[in-house]
């Protein structure tokens, strides 16, 4: 600040030992909700105006308002057997892969995942690779999972992997 502007300011007098403990008490509790101290982990700030958004990457995922939809739609269908990996070179992709992993968990579908693999040439989306034995008839329940994925904005593809005897669902690059 310049001479000028704190020449201008009013002093206000130094506050007394017990509400300088008081509020020293509440910043390291991290209580202070709409004054203009701010401490979270590793930020600290201070005479803050606004609130503040973090507009940097937010990982892709099912909208939690949509999760108990979900669930009772993937409960109603019966259970099925997936293994869902997300892409080895898009950490962003690992979200939403074990979202999707624990949320089918919950729906009773025989759901594994935890890994990441490297599969060549997969379009941008999510990939149902299903084994050449369901090539003409696409189980219901993944009809289902991929049309409520559509809805919530997701975009499907379904590829024979002949190689495989289960339904694997690549998360890449979503």
């Amino acid at each position: 600040m310049n001479a000028k502007h704190e020449a201008a300011q009013q002093r206000q007098p130094e506050p007394n030992d017990e509400l300088a403990k008081q509020l020293l008490t509440n910043i390291n509790l991290g209580s202070i909700t709409d004054g203009s101290v701010i401490v979270s982990l590793n930020q600290t700030g201070g005479q803050v105006a606004h609130k503040i958004t973090n507009v940097g990457y937010q990982p892709k995922q099912i909208p939690q308002e949509a999760i108990p939809e979900f669930l009772e739609l993937m409960k109603s269908v019966g259970s099925f057997k997936v293994h869902i990996t997300s892409n080895v070179l898009d950490h962003r992709t690992q979200f939403l892969a074990n979202q999707l992993t624990d949320l089918l968990q919950q729906a009773g579908w025989d759901a594994s995942g935890d890994s990441a693999s490297m599969y060549q040439g997969l379009p941008k989306g999510l990939v149902f690779l299903v084994p050449s034995s369901v090539r003409d008839s696409i189980p219901l329940q993944l009809d289902i999972l991929t049309k409520f994925l559509k809805a919530v904005g997701f975009t499907n593809y379904l590829m024979v992997n002949d190689q495989s005897s289960i339904t694997t669902i690549v998360v890449n690059a979503v």
